[in-house]
């Protein structure tokens, strides 16, 4: 098993600079920290972790507790990019997703292990209350926000991508765009729709009551959860007397809702009806014909942030805002 002198031997640097390198220290030249990582990987070389969190009453373990009941949820890639970034820097990620029910326990699990840090994250854009278990902790907040302004959190900036697609749909010429909104009790709702407002006032285009339309309805459970009456306001928008010339869809599973809609009325999108959306959920978005042009949630992004904070970079303000990607397609 190879050592730390072999390491250093192998990169032609002193054993100190590799120390330094498996430290994250950032004194260390990135072209010499490039040539140590090199060796590391070609040697096989695995630091003593256990030595070195004695030494510096660090772990190099962090944590990520994730709000999901599913692991296929696109909000995963916030832990993918999370863990990415971590590992780069010579980190550990352990995750767990969890309800209500056993979060209390995984909380604990994580605490155990004594983790540097925590990421608590939420499957959709949210407040959330801050479990007591975890005063104390190094956290960060992503995808959710807490009533307490001193918890950092890293959220999508829902008003610019309603803002970019509005304006994005406008520059193509169209003029009368309807919004097939989510559920009213979502705060992605209230802030894509006055993004959607801005643009069209920037403009100079007169809001028309008449095209904003709520696509969910808030079930009896309450909450985000919500029933679909797409076909119910699509029939509403197209028999007005000045039909709209383009929708803009809450998210990708409305848009899908709107093509079948279409092509059942015989109605082309993108030619006939411009389509725009929110989410770029790729199980939906890469079946769609024509392709939808939809702003993408950065989810990535968001995990890259949440980790750099964690390991010491600062955010410029507590509530971090981080902009949507457009990605274009032939709906509009």
């Amino acid at each position: 098993m190879s050592n730390i002198k072999d390491v250093a031997a192998h990169a032609g640097v002193s054993f100190k600079t590799v120390a330094r390198v498996v430290n994250n220290e950032p004194s260390v030249r990135e072209s010499t920290r490039e040539k140590v990582l090199r060796s590391i990987e070609a040697l096989n070389y695995r630091p003593n972790t256990s030595a070195k969190m004695m030494r510096n009453q660090k772990s190099g373990v962090f944590g990520i507790i994730m709000e999901t009941r599913s692991s296929m949820a696109p909000a995963v890639k916030i832990i993918q990019e999370a863990q990415h970034y971590a590992r780069k820097h010579g980190k550990l990620v352990i995750t767990s997703n969890v309800t209500e029910h056993d979060r209390a326990s995984a909380i604990e699990q994580m605490l155990n292990l004594r983790v540097d840090g925590i990421i608590y994250a939420t499957m959709y854009h949210r407040e959330v209350e801050i479990p007591p278990e975890l005063e104390g902790t190094p956290m960060v907040l992503v995808n959710c926000f807490s009533k307490n302004p001193n918890i950092p959190a890293i959220v999508p900036n829902e008003h610019q991508a309603g803002l970019e697609l509005t304006q994005r749909m406008l520059n193509k010429g169209f003029r009368k765009i309807a919004f097939l909104n989510l559920n009213g009790r979502v705060i992605a709702a209230s802030e894509r729709l006055q993004g959607y407002k801005s643009a069209l006032s920037m403009s100079g285009i007169t809001v028309n009551p008449d095209y904003l339309k709520y696509a969910e309805i808030e079930s009896h459970q309450g909450g985000a959860s919500s029933i679909s009456v797409t076909d119910q306001v699509l029939t509403e928008l197209l028999e007005m007397n000045n039909p709209p010339d383009a929708i803009i869809c809450g998210k990708d599973e409305i848009a899908l809702e709107v093509y079948l809609y279409l092509a059942h009325k015989g109605i082309k999108p993108g030619t006939e009806l411009g389509i725009g959306s929110f989410d770029n959920m790729e199980h939906i978005t890469r079946w769609l014909k024509p392709s939808l042009s939809t702003m993408e949630l950065p989810h990535t992004k968001m995990g890259q942030v949440a980790m750099q904070y964690l390991l010491g970079e600062p955010l410029n303000r507590n509530q971090y805002l981080v902009d949507w990607d457009f990605v274009e397609g032939t709906s509009f």
